[in-house]
């Protein structure tokens, strides 16, 4: 068997930490750690593992995931949902038994015992439910039918998230799990349930080899396959298991001070009780609040009741529009990543982390200078086809429409702090060449 972990979701349950272009599974705020280096620790110790994303976030795996060959890591060709994904990853693997599993759940080891005890049959697409501590809304649920074995039962109904009577009544019967998000399935169990129920997913992806997977829709496997699906079964686990979704799954895994505050970074509790703080950067106080989350990056400042964190999705989608509600200070590439330090009308301050042995693209841009200033490493720069060594503290000025590259040929990371002006500083005003 393999594992297949997905990470290619958005995380706007998580902003303004986790944003559109940097998702909650690289957040690092247990132990250091994050939420997908969880995944990929925990379950190489079952299997093999993949992992499917989207070519947007595969540059992060360069720098944020070890453990596992870049090989491993699937690129999905757009964002369609789970469905899509699992086909396009099926249709690239060789024949197997796979475990597909989000990226951003906290399990402990005790799931992997749970796994070498079941095997998925012929025509069978097997589900993980969780017992239900308590009326959650946040969750699906998965209705237990007749007991196949000690560890399975049939599926006989699924729920989306509830209202919270709905949920009370699920909780009190003792009929229901929470639905973890997990399928296990052969290859060619998935391929034929694709064919008869996502059939426009099977012709595209099986059959014309991702040829207009950007128009296919979005679905989730959930929704497309396994509430369609006349042979599903569960596993029902009772250890530790978390959907890391909102602010409130955060505090409930994070340690507490003696007033039940949960804090990370550069943040004070004083006089607070039962709030979460987390800082990116900056001195974060909270004084004399109760209940409270307050998330604080470096352009954004977030406060919300904790009982209300699972809104923070739609207070995104109020912010369309807001740039801050979509783009992240930091962004990934290929050759390493950038931060937003400081940006107004007509500048924009950046550092950048340049990798031993990367570069730009050669480039050129209509609106904007940029001057740079080296603070750590020796850049190479390539300057309307000469090349010119700049060293630490020396700083180098491209005006605007001029051709150039900067790359890093030393064997340690290059720190550049890059200062734009113009009139326009997006970052679609690039040529390339």
């Amino acid at each position: 068997m393999k594992t297949v972990i997905l990470a290619g979701g958005k995380g706007t349950r998580l902003w303004p930490l986790s944003r559109e272009d940097y998702p909650k599974q690289f957040l690092k705020i247990i132990n250091g750690e994050s939420l997908i280096q969880r995944s990929v620790n925990m379950f190489s110790k079952l299997s093999e593992i993949y992992i499917i994303t989207s070519k947007q976030l595969y540059p992060f795996f360069s720098y944020e995931v070890k453990g596992i060959s870049l090989e491993n890591v699937l690129q999905e060709p757009a964002a369609r949902g789970t469905a899509p994904a699992i086909a396009y990853a099926l249709s690239i693997l060789e024949d197997d038994d796979y475990l597909f599993v989000p990226s951003d759940h906290m399990l402990d080891e005790s799931f992997l015992e749970l796994v070498k005890k079941v095997k998925p049959e012929e025509g069978e697409i097997l589900l993980f439910g969780h017992k239900p501590e308590g009326p959650a809304t946040g969750y699906g649920y998965i209705k237990k039918g007749q007991r196949i074995n000690e560890v399975k039962l049939k599926a006989s109904g699924f729920f989306e998230k509830p209202d919270l009577k709905e949920a009370e009544m699920f909780y009190k019967s003792g009929e229901y799990l929470w639905n973890m998000g997990m399928f296990y399935m052969k290859k060619k169990t998935a391929e034929i349930a694709f064919k008869r129920h996502l059939p426009e997913v099977y012709d595209v992806v099986f059959e014309k080899k991702a040829k207009g997977y950007e128009d296919l829709p979005e679905v989730s496997f959930d929704k497309g396959i396994v509430e369609k699906y006349d042979n599903v079964s569960v596993a029902e686990f009772t250890g530790l298991w978390k959907d890391m979704g909102s602010w409130e799954s955060f505090y409930e895994v994070m340690k507490k001070d003696k007033d039940g505050n949960a804090v990370y970074g550069d943040v004070y509790a004083l006089d607070s009780h039962g709030s979460l703080g987390i800082s990116e950067g900056r001195l974060t106080v909270l004084y004399g609040v109760n209940d409270l989350a307050v998330i604080s990056t470096r352009d954004v400042t977030f406060v919300i009741p904790r009982s209300l964190s699972e809104k923070t999705k739609e207070i995104v989608k109020a912010l369309d529009g807001r740039k801050e509600a979509k783009r992240s200070p930091i962004m990934y590439r290929s050759w390493g990543y950038y931060i937003i330090l400081e940006e107004g009308p007509r500048y924009k301050v950046k550092k950048l982390y340049i990798a031993p042995g990367k570069s730009l693209s050669y480039q050129m841009h209509f609106h904007r200078a940029e001057h740079w200033v080296v603070v750590r490493g020796t850049a190479k720069v390539t300057y309307d086809g000469k090349e010119v060594i700049v060293a630490e503290n020396e700083s180098f000025f491209v005006p605007m429409g001029k051709k150039h590259k900067i790359e890093n040929p030393g064997k340690i990371p290059l720190e550049i702090i890059e200062v734009q002006t113009g009139e326009y500083l997006e970052e679609d005003d690039i040529v390339r060449f």
